[in-house]
Protein backbone atom coordinates (compact mmCIF):
# COMPACT_ATOMS: atom_id res chain seq x y z
CA UNK A 1 0.00 0.00 0.00
CA UNK A 2 2.85 2.37 0.87
CA UNK A 3 4.49 1.70 -2.51
CA UNK A 4 1.27 2.58 -4.32
CA UNK A 5 1.00 5.85 -2.38
CA UNK A 6 4.61 6.72 -3.23
CA UNK A 7 4.02 6.01 -6.95
CA UNK A 8 0.85 8.11 -7.02
CA UNK A 9 2.64 10.92 -5.20
CA UNK A 10 5.46 10.87 -7.76
CA UNK A 11 2.99 11.01 -10.65
CA UNK A 12 1.08 13.83 -8.98
CA UNK A 13 4.35 15.73 -8.50
CA UNK A 14 5.28 15.22 -12.16
CA UNK A 15 1.93 16.63 -13.24
CA UNK A 16 2.21 19.55 -10.86
CA UNK A 17 5.69 20.69 -11.99
CA UNK A 18 5.32 20.03 -15.74
CA UNK A 19 3.79 22.68 -17.98
CA UNK A 20 1.22 21.37 -20.46
CA UNK A 21 1.55 22.07 -24.18
CA UNK A 22 -1.38 22.72 -26.55
CA UNK A 23 -1.43 22.99 -30.32
CA UNK A 24 -3.06 22.11 -33.61
CA UNK A 25 -2.26 19.55 -36.28
CA UNK A 26 -3.40 18.49 -39.74
CA UNK A 27 -2.49 15.93 -42.34
CA UNK A 28 -3.56 13.12 -44.63
CA UNK A 29 -4.94 9.66 -43.98
CA UNK A 30 -4.15 7.06 -46.64
CA UNK A 31 -7.12 4.92 -45.66
CA UNK A 32 -8.47 1.53 -46.58
CA UNK A 33 -10.71 -1.23 -45.21
CA UNK A 34 -10.32 -4.96 -44.78
CA UNK A 35 -13.50 -6.63 -45.98
CA UNK A 36 -14.86 -10.14 -45.80
CA UNK A 37 -18.13 -11.13 -47.51
CA UNK A 38 -19.09 -14.80 -47.17
CA UNK A 39 -20.41 -16.29 -50.42
CA UNK A 40 -20.15 -12.97 -52.27
CA UNK A 41 -21.40 -13.08 -55.85
CA UNK A 42 -19.34 -10.09 -57.02
CA UNK A 43 -15.71 -9.76 -56.05
CA UNK A 44 -14.18 -6.34 -55.43
CA UNK A 45 -11.05 -5.17 -53.72
CA UNK A 46 -11.06 -1.86 -51.82
CA UNK A 47 -8.17 0.46 -52.62
CA UNK A 48 -6.55 3.28 -50.71
CA UNK A 49 -8.50 6.53 -50.36
CA UNK A 50 -6.84 9.79 -49.32
CA UNK A 51 -8.70 11.67 -46.59
CA UNK A 52 -7.93 14.68 -44.43
CA UNK A 53 -7.14 14.92 -40.73
CA UNK A 54 -7.45 18.14 -38.72
CA UNK A 55 -7.76 18.99 -35.05
CA UNK A 56 -6.04 19.80 -31.78
CA UNK A 57 -3.64 18.15 -29.35
CA UNK A 58 -2.54 18.59 -25.77
CA UNK A 59 0.55 17.15 -24.10
CA UNK A 60 1.82 16.85 -20.56
CA UNK A 61 5.47 15.92 -19.89
CA UNK A 62 5.95 13.39 -17.10
CA UNK A 63 8.60 14.92 -14.87
CA UNK A 64 9.00 11.72 -12.86
CA UNK A 65 9.64 9.74 -16.07
CA UNK A 66 12.37 11.55 -17.97
CA UNK A 67 11.77 11.94 -21.72
CA UNK A 68 8.20 10.57 -21.48
CA UNK A 69 4.96 12.47 -21.99
CA UNK A 70 1.25 11.78 -22.38
CA UNK A 71 -0.61 13.38 -25.25
CA UNK A 72 -4.24 13.47 -26.32
CA UNK A 73 -5.38 14.14 -29.90
CA UNK A 74 -8.88 15.37 -30.73
CA UNK A 75 -9.26 15.06 -34.50
CA UNK A 76 -11.66 14.93 -37.41
CA UNK A 77 -10.45 12.01 -39.53
CA UNK A 78 -11.68 10.83 -42.93
CA UNK A 79 -11.37 7.05 -43.10
CA UNK A 80 -12.85 4.70 -45.70
CA UNK A 81 -11.68 3.40 -49.08
CA UNK A 82 -12.64 3.27 -52.74
CA UNK A 83 -13.15 0.58 -55.36
CA UNK A 84 -14.33 0.06 -58.93
CA UNK A 85 -17.37 -2.08 -59.71
CA UNK A 86 -19.44 -2.25 -62.91
CA UNK A 87 -17.24 0.50 -64.40
CA UNK A 88 -18.18 2.84 -61.55
CA UNK A 89 -15.89 4.21 -58.87
CA UNK A 90 -17.36 3.86 -55.40
CA UNK A 91 -16.05 5.87 -52.44
CA UNK A 92 -16.64 4.41 -48.97
CA UNK A 93 -17.44 7.19 -46.49
CA UNK A 94 -16.29 6.60 -42.90
CA UNK A 95 -15.63 9.96 -41.24
CA UNK A 96 -14.94 10.02 -37.51
CA UNK A 97 -14.28 12.35 -34.61
CA UNK A 98 -11.46 10.58 -32.79
CA UNK A 99 -9.96 10.85 -29.33
CA UNK A 100 -6.48 9.33 -29.11
CA UNK A 101 -4.41 9.18 -25.91
CA UNK A 102 -0.72 8.49 -26.53
CA UNK A 103 2.35 7.62 -24.51
CA UNK A 104 5.30 9.48 -26.07
CA UNK A 105 9.00 8.81 -25.69
CA UNK A 106 11.35 11.62 -26.75
CA UNK A 107 14.95 10.76 -27.52
CA UNK A 108 17.28 12.80 -25.27
CA UNK A 109 18.44 15.35 -27.85
CA UNK A 110 18.07 19.12 -28.12
CA UNK A 111 16.61 21.34 -30.88
CA UNK A 112 15.69 18.27 -33.00
CA UNK A 113 13.92 15.57 -30.96
CA UNK A 114 12.85 12.26 -32.55
CA UNK A 115 10.02 10.50 -30.74
CA UNK A 116 8.04 7.26 -30.63
CA UNK A 117 4.33 7.06 -29.84
CA UNK A 118 1.70 4.43 -29.15
CA UNK A 119 -1.86 4.41 -27.90
CA UNK A 120 -5.51 3.46 -28.41
CA UNK A 121 -8.13 5.45 -30.31
CA UNK A 122 -11.88 5.83 -29.97
CA UNK A 123 -13.64 7.05 -33.11
CA UNK A 124 -17.24 8.26 -33.24
CA UNK A 125 -18.82 8.03 -36.69
CA UNK A 126 -20.06 11.37 -38.03
CA UNK A 127 -20.63 10.36 -41.67
CA UNK A 128 -21.00 6.94 -43.29
CA UNK A 129 -22.29 5.26 -46.41
CA UNK A 130 -20.86 5.52 -49.91
CA UNK A 131 -20.77 7.83 -52.90
CA UNK A 132 -20.96 7.14 -56.62
CA UNK A 133 -19.98 10.21 -58.64
CA UNK A 134 -21.81 13.02 -56.81
CA UNK A 135 -24.64 10.87 -55.44
CA UNK A 136 -24.40 9.82 -51.78
CA UNK A 137 -26.07 6.77 -50.26
CA UNK A 138 -26.52 6.13 -46.52
CA UNK A 139 -25.58 2.93 -44.69
CA UNK A 140 -29.01 2.75 -43.09
CA UNK A 141 -27.50 1.97 -39.72
CA UNK A 142 -25.43 -0.95 -41.04
CA UNK A 143 -22.19 0.92 -40.24
CA UNK A 144 -21.37 1.05 -36.54
CA UNK A 145 -21.40 4.33 -34.62
CA UNK A 146 -18.06 3.78 -32.86
CA UNK A 147 -14.69 2.35 -33.83
CA UNK A 148 -11.85 1.22 -31.57
CA UNK A 149 -8.32 1.36 -33.03
CA UNK A 150 -4.66 1.18 -32.12
CA UNK A 151 -1.96 3.65 -33.22
CA UNK A 152 1.79 3.15 -33.58
CA UNK A 153 3.99 5.93 -34.86
CA UNK A 154 7.11 8.06 -34.83
CA UNK A 155 8.09 11.61 -35.61
CA UNK A 156 10.52 14.47 -35.22
CA UNK A 157 10.01 17.69 -33.25
CA UNK A 158 11.87 20.94 -34.02
CA UNK A 159 12.25 23.62 -31.35
CA UNK A 160 11.05 27.12 -32.28
CA UNK A 161 12.08 29.31 -29.37
CA UNK A 162 9.65 28.45 -26.62
CA UNK A 163 7.36 26.51 -28.97
CA UNK A 164 7.79 23.60 -31.37
CA UNK A 165 6.92 22.27 -34.81
CA UNK A 166 6.71 18.54 -35.54
CA UNK A 167 5.98 15.99 -38.23
CA UNK A 168 4.80 12.46 -37.53
CA UNK A 169 3.75 9.30 -39.27
CA UNK A 170 1.68 6.52 -37.78
CA UNK A 171 -0.22 3.36 -38.60
CA UNK A 172 -3.84 3.14 -37.47
CA UNK A 173 -5.35 -0.35 -37.17
CA UNK A 174 -9.10 -0.62 -36.59
CA UNK A 175 -10.16 -3.52 -34.35
CA UNK A 176 -13.94 -3.08 -34.61
CA UNK A 177 -16.01 -4.88 -37.22
CA UNK A 178 -17.83 -1.84 -38.60
CA UNK A 179 -20.29 -3.81 -40.74
CA UNK A 180 -21.59 -2.65 -44.12
CA UNK A 181 -21.57 0.79 -45.72
CA UNK A 182 -24.47 -0.14 -48.04
CA UNK A 183 -28.01 -0.21 -46.61
CA UNK A 184 -29.24 -2.50 -49.40
CA UNK A 185 -26.33 -4.95 -49.47
CA UNK A 186 -26.94 -8.64 -48.94
CA UNK A 187 -24.68 -10.89 -46.92
CA UNK A 188 -22.87 -10.48 -43.63
CA UNK A 189 -20.06 -8.11 -44.58
CA UNK A 190 -17.23 -7.63 -42.11
CA UNK A 191 -15.10 -4.51 -42.51
CA UNK A 192 -12.29 -3.03 -40.43
CA UNK A 193 -10.62 0.29 -41.11
CA UNK A 194 -6.89 0.92 -41.30
CA UNK A 195 -4.58 3.56 -42.66
CA UNK A 196 -1.20 5.25 -42.79
CA UNK A 197 -1.38 8.80 -41.45
CA UNK A 198 1.05 11.66 -42.12
CA UNK A 199 0.65 14.78 -39.98
CA UNK A 200 2.29 18.08 -39.12
CA UNK A 201 1.59 20.09 -35.99
CA UNK A 202 2.58 23.23 -34.18
CA UNK A 203 2.60 24.17 -30.51
CA UNK A 204 0.52 27.27 -29.78
CA UNK A 205 0.89 27.45 -25.98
Amino acid sequence: MKKIIVILACLATSVAVSAPRIGIKAGLNFANVDKDIPDQSVNFDPEMHTGIIVGAWGELPLGALENFAVRADFLYTQKGAQYDIFNKQVKIIADEIVVSPFLIYYFPTKVVRPFLEAGPELGLTVADGYKIDDEKFESGGNWKSSNFSLNLGAGVEFSLGGNALFVEGRFNRGLTNMGNWDANAEGDLKAKTYGVQMLAGIQLF
